[in-house]
């Protein structure tokens, strides 16, 4: 029995001895660059960090502020977040005390507010702290929840806008059933999905971001932590994250919001040229004039910014800092600049504090 076994064995090997001869140098390359492979990895993430406790902004100190806080970014930098924090809060304050501004457009122009409120207090907080003590360290917790909040605002700010589109195509497309589509239910709704969503979408990339266990410095090269500049430190492999960037960054959070809100002004536009009256067709484009001025400023900036070829590191710093300090800044004067709306529920009031005080 063993006899005849120890034939089968021989016959089974010459049988297959074709095949496993040349399979031999195959596996034996194939072993080889596995062992490369995992010797090159180690060596890598040996080179580079753990999860860092605290990571470097590369913002100059209060120590050396005499080269750098001398150009006009450095003003911006200091003066922008006062300023953008008390003319949105002025809007605030303003539609809340005047009953003529109780209206959708003006509900949704105070979500913008808060928005840009809390996005410049966001990005801009640690540049002072910088400032005053001198200290650029900031721990990696705070760091990730710097991300996490930067990224939930913006996502709501460009829903935000485009809701405002759709709140204009109706009032202009659609003036008789404005009241009836844009009631309290629908608009109160809308910002609750706004802020919701915007709150829910950035939280796989945050996921996938907390698992990275490798870093080649701890040293950001940014106003800010930015979910860009930290993925690039990582040496673990940032494939999945780069992807989600892209699908859900890119075409869901940005590309959606745009097409949406061109379809929105397609339809204000061939609406307005159908007005005969060119008193009319003024009026009608006056209403949506501001929020077009405020959308081109910032989907602009997010275009020179994100979908450009990458240029030095100062060019960036500044179209980073354009999106997050001056066009906040910018937007209570556009809305009050240019609305009539704004502009008298101002004067009324500035009129009745005058009289009562």
């Amino acid at each position: 029995m063993d006899r005849r076994s120890a034939l089968w064995e021989e016959r089974i090997f010459y049988a297959y001895k074709p095949i496993t001869i040349p399979l031999i140098p195959v596996l034996k390359r194939t072993f080889v660059e596995l062992i490369v492979t995992a010797k090159s990895s180690a060596s890598s993430r040996s080179s580079g960090f753990t999860e860092p406790s605290s990571l470097i902004i590369e913002e100059p100190s209060a120590s050396s502020r005499s080269s750098e806080f001398t150009e006009p970014s450095s003003l911006i930098r200091e003066e922008s977040s006062e300023y953008s924090s008390s003319c949105n809060m002025s809007i605030l304050l303003l539609v809340c005390l005047d009953s003529q501004l109780q209206t959708p457009m003006y509900f949704f122009l105070c979500n913008l507010s808060i928005v840009n409120m809390t996005s410049t207090t966001v990005t801009l907080y640690r540049i002072l702290v910088i400032f005053v003590t001198g200290n650029n360290v900031v721990s990696f917790n705070d760091c990730m929840a710097q991300i996490y909040f930067f990224g939930w605002l913006c996502g709501n700010e460009l829903i935000l806008l485009t809701i405002m589109s759709y709140d204009r195509y109706v009032a202009i497309c659609k003036p008789l059933h404005y009241s009836a589509v844009m009631n309290s239910k629908v608009y109160v709704g809308l910002a609750l999905f706004c802020w919701s969503f915007s709150l829910l979408q950035i939280l796989p990339a945050m996921g996938i971001l907390s698992r990275f266990s490798c870093y080649t410095s701890i040293k950001i090269n940014h106003y800010f932590c930015d979910i860009i500049g930290l993925m690039y430190l990582s040496c673990d492999d940032t494939s999945i994250l780069e992807l989600l960037i892209f699908t859900q960054g890119g075409l869901l959070s940005v590309l959606t919001p745009f097409l949406l809100t061109f379809i929105s002004y397609s339809f204000i536009i061939v609406t307005i040229m159908r007005i005969r009256s060119s008193t009319g067709r003024s009026k009608a484009f006056y209403t949506c004039s501001s929020h077009l001025t405020v959308v081109t400023l910032h989907y602009a900036s997010l275009v020179c910014q994100y979908f450009t070829p990458i240029g030095t590191i100062k060019s960036s710093k500044f179209l980073s800092l354009l999106n997050t300090a001056v066009i906040p800044m910018l937007n209570p004067f556009i809305y009050s600049l240019k609305n009539k709306d704004v502009k008298s529920a101002l004067q009324r009031k500035l009129k009745y504090f005058m009289i009562n005080f």
